[in-house]
C-alpha cells in the first residue's frame, strides 16, 4: 500500500508517481502488451503533473495487462489517505472582561466564532453562546470542532466578570462586551 497525507487545506493527498514502484510488464509473444488503469481518481498525470490525487480514505488501483493474443494479468494495490489537519477557527476571541451592576451578571456577547477544515466537520460544541448571561468571576468558553477523520480543536477564552461594589473595577464601565 502506498500511504500519504492530504495537501495543506485540501480534502485529498497527491501521490508522486516517483513514489510508486515501476511498473515491468513483459509477456513471452514479445510484442506489445496494453495495460489499462481503472481508478475513479483525478488523473493530474495525464496532464503532464507528476503525480495523482486521491481523494481521503483508502482507494483501490486496479491494473490490468492484456497481450495481442488475448492473455491478460491484474494487480490491486491501495493508496491510503490520512487527514492529519485539524479543523481551524477565525474569530477565537482573546477573552473578555466585563462589568456587571450586581450580581445577576451581566449578558457578554462576541463575534460569531467559524470553524473550517479541509474536509468535513463533524461535530461542534460550545460550552457557551454569545449573549449568555455570565456571574461574576472567571468563566473559561470552549468551542470544539470534529472533523470526518477524528481530528479536533479547540477555542479556549475567558470571560471576567467584576460585579459592582467589588472593589476591582477591571471590566468595562458598560454592562456588555462585545
Amino acid at each position: 500500500p502506498i500511504l500519504t497525507g492530504t495537501e495543506p487545506g485540501q480534502p485529498v493527498g497527491q501521490v508522486p508517481l516517483s513514489q510508486a514502484q515501476p511498473l515491468v510488464l513483459s509477456d513471452n509473444s514479445g510484442l506489445n502488451v496494453s495495460v489499462t488503469l481503472n481508478v475513479t481518481v483525478l488523473v493530474d498525470a495525464l496532464a503532464g503533473k507528476s503525480y495523482l490525487t486521491f481523494p481521503v480514505g483508502s482507494t483501490a488501483v486496479h491494473l490490468s495487462a492484456a497481450d495481442p493474443s488475448g492473455n491478460t494479468a491484474a494487480c490491486v494495490f491501495w493508496v491510503h489517505v490520512q487527514d492529519l489537519e485539524a479543523p481551524q477557527f477565525s474569530n477565537c476571541p482573546l477573552g473578555y472582561s466585563a462589568y456587571a451592576p450586581d450580581s445577576s451578571g451581566v449578558s457578554v456577547t462576541w463575534l460569531n466564532i467559524t470553524v473550517s477544515d479541509n474536509d468535513r466537520i463533524t461535530n461542534i460544541t460550545r460550552s457557551h453562546l454569545s449573549g449568555h448571561i455570565f456571574q461574576p468571576g472567571d468563566t473559561a468558553v470552549t468551542v470544539q470542532a470534529w472533523d470526518a477523520s477524528g481530528n479536533t480543536a479547540a477555542c479556549i477564552f475567558h470571560v471576567q466578570v467584576t460585579e459592582a461594589g467589588s472593589g476591582d473595577l477591571a471590566g468595562s464601565n458598560s454592562s456588555s462586551s462585545s
